[in-house]
């Protein structure tokens, strides 16, 4: 296979992933190159990537061992948005005009999240953040968001929380954050880096609201 994908495209790069089917969501691969094919030529392959029987059979079990980044566009529903929420090796997830409702919901789960993007959904007017879901976070980046009024509820329980990043949102909800007598200071007070990035006639910039 190596030999006709270079005979066709050279240059090329092909990937093997090691140990079977699962391997795919737990990105265990290796570069099948020619160097590291040859001695298992003729032997069929599987010995090569050390295949096993495993199968993926159901969803459950593309759901548990999924990790990495999921990005998700289009108009995604709430049952898709549930079951992305049981991810629970996922690290790195973005919302990306993703769903058409007011208000978004994050219930228990997305244990291991580090990373989260909230991306041009101009519909959403609220998010929620319920006690023990994304503990681990620690980048929040909302985008073109502008009928969203406050930062998240529920973001004063996400005390691994590092960086909030507020792009092109409305002018209430930065307000309800700027300065130490704002509406909803307290609720990030212990975010280190909070910055509002904006654009006008002159260019792209941003703004620090940390404390």
């Amino acid at each position: 296979m190596n030999d006709y994908l270079q005979e066709r495209a050279k240059g090329s790069t092909f990937y093997g992933f090691k140990g079977g089917p699962a391997c795919i969501m737990k990105c265990k691969y290796v570069e099948l190159n020619a160097e590291y094919i040859q001695p298992h030529r003729n032997q069929g392959g599987f010995d090569m990537i050390c295949s096993g029987r495993d199968k993926i059979e159901t969803p459950e079990q593309i759901y548990s061992e999924m990790i990495g980044n999921v990005m998700i566009d289009a108009s995604a529903s709430e049952n898709a948005i549930r079951y992305i929420q049981a991810l629970p090796k996922l690290v790195w997830l973005s919302f990306y005009n993703a769903y058409m409702g007011p208000v978004l919901c994050f219930a228990q789960g997305l244990k291991n999240l580090k990373i989260l993007d909230i991306v041009q959904m101009k519909h959403l007017t609220q998010v929620v953040i319920e006690d023990g879901a994304m503990f681990e976070l620690q980048k929040l980046h909302v985008r073109d968001c502008r009928g969203l009024e406050s930062v998240p509820k529920g973001i004063e329980n996400l005390v691994n929380l590092q960086e909030l990043h507020l792009s092109h949102v409305s002018y209430q909800l930065v307000e309800r954050i700027r300065g130490e007598r704002s509406v909803d200071r307290s609720r990030v007070k212990h975010i280190p880096t909070i910055k509002h990035h904006f654009r006008n006639d002159d260019g792209s910039f941003y703004v620090s609201l940390s404390s």
